[in-house]
């Protein structure tokens, strides 16, 4: 689907969406431990909400949020939590632009970007946290090959193997930058 606009955060006496509160009425999407949660569409948004569960298996991608030749992807003010999968276990942007805002990344786990895998893709974050998120081989933090990605007031916080900063400049991204982010690897790595 095109343009498809997802909100959380409602109680159910509300008339209108800027009365939702995303942070006192959780609204979640669990995988169940089965796919992604979310697939998303082109002009697609995904706003307040608690994704979690989602499991693509050790080969699959994006279990929180995949989205593949796909533009224009919005996600804002969500949690990901406890996502499992081989490439983006939170979210995953393949052929496709994606953007990040106020979102918080915990617990998710995969063989490579935890937090967020770029693949000939355009991402971006802005004002996110990721902390504890694991890797089995590359990339706490995030992975980005071939693709174009920008952090900006963004905290990656013992994430697990090297993060987001050493594994970008080791896939040969075409543009990177992180302006104003916190980067801290695992004590002893």
């Amino acid at each position: 689907p095109t343009a498809v606009h997802l909100y959380g955060g409602f109680s159910g006496t509300e008339s209108d969406r800027s009365e939702r509160d995303y942070a006192v009425f959780r609204t979640v999407i669990d995988g169940g431990g089965a796919g992604s949660c979310v697939i998303a569409g082109t002009n697609s948004i995904i706003d307040g909400f608690v994704i979690q569960n989602g499991d693509t298996g050790e080969t699959g991608n994006g279990s929180g949020v995949q989205a593949i030749n796909k533009n224009g992807v919005v996600v804002r003010n969500t949690i990901f939590v406890n996502n499992r999968g081989g490439f983006g276990a939170a979210a995953y942007a393949g052929l496709a632009s994606m953007s990040l805002t106020n979102c918080v990344f915990v617990g998710n786990e995969a063989g490579y970007g935890p937090v967020v895998y770029g693949l000939f893709a355009e991402v971006s974050m802005v004002n996110c946290s990721a902390f504890g998120n694991t890797t089995i081989e590359l990339a706490g933090g995030a992975h980005f090959a071939s693709s174009s990605f920008s952090a900006t007031n963004c905290i990656f916080w013992e994430n697990g193997a090297v993060d987001v900063l050493l594994t970008a400049l080791r896939e040969g991204i075409d543009e990177g930058v992180l302006t104003r982010c916190v980067v801290r690897e695992l004590q002893g790595q």
